[in-house]
C-alpha cells in the first residue's frame, strides 16, 4: 500500500520521452498536445479533474514561473518574455486546437524587486486556427479591448475611453458625450479622447 506502481492504464510514465499519463498510455501523442508533459485522461469528463485542497485558514496556489538561463541557474527573465498561459483547446477532427486563451506575460522592464505584469486574453474567430488579441490588462492598469481600443482607469473615479472603443463596444452609431454611468460603487465619467 502506498507505493507508486504503473499499471499502463491508471498511471503510465514514459521514461524515454519524460511524459507522465493518468488515464493514459500514451501521454502527449496527439496532434497539437505534443509539449505535453503530464496528462490526465478520461472518457467521460468524469474523472479527470484536478482538485487541491487546503485547510487551516490558508489557501491554494497554482504557481507558473519562467526565467531565462537553466533550472538550476536560472536568469532575469527577458524584458519580451512570458510568464506562462492557459489554453483552451478542442479537436477539430484532426488536431486539438485552441479556442480560447490567458496568457501572462512581461509588461516592462523586470529588475530585482520589480516584475511588472499583463493578461491578455485571446480568442479564435469562425474559420481559424489562430487566437487574436480580445483584451489586456497592462501593468499600469490600462485595460485595451480588442488590442487597438483603450479604456483608462488611470484616474480616480474616471473612464476615458476612446472613440475607436465606443464603436466596438456599442456599434459604429454609438456616441457618448460627458455621460455619467450611475449607481456603481463609484461614478464613472465617459470622456471622449
Amino acid at each position: 500500500a502506498g507505493d507508486v506502481r504503473q499499471d499502463n492504464q491508471v498511471l503510465y510514465y514514459d521514461t524515454v520521452n519524460n511524459r507522465v499519463g493518468f488515464g493514459t498510455n500514451t501521454p502527449g501523442s496527439f496532434a497539437g498536445l505534443s509539449t505535453v508533459r503530464l496528462e490526465f485522461a478520461d472518457e467521460t469528463g468524469n474523472n479527470s479533474d484536478v482538485l487541491q485542497r487546503v485547510a487551516g485558514g490558508g489557501w491554494g496556489v497554482y504557481a507558473i514561473a519562467a526565467s531565462q538561463g537553466t533550472k538550476a541557474l536560472p536568469t532575469i527573465i527577458a524584458n519580451t518574455g512570458n510568464f506562462g498561459g492557459i489554453d483552451f483547446d478542442g479537436y477539430d477532427g484532426a488536431a486539438y486546437r485552441t479556442g480560447a486563451a490567458l496568457l501572462a506575460s512581461v509588461d516592462g522592464t523586470a529588475s530585482a524587486g520589480s516584475m511588472p505584469g499583463r493578461l491578455v486574453f485571446s480568442t479564435t474567430p469562425q474559420g481559424s486556427v489562430t487566437g487574436i488579441e480580445r483584451m489586456r490588462i497592462s501593468a499600469n492598469g490600462v485595460i485595451n479591448f480588442s488590442g487597438t481600443t483603450t479604456m483608462s482607469t488611470s484616474t480616480a473615479n474616471s473612464l476615458t475611453v476612446s472613440s475607436t472603443t465606443l464603436t466596438n463596444l456599442f456599434g459604429t452609431n454609438a456616441t457618448i458625450t460627458n455621460a455619467t454611468i450611475t449607481n456603481l460603487s463609484a461614478n464613472i465619467t465617459l470622456t471622449a479622447v
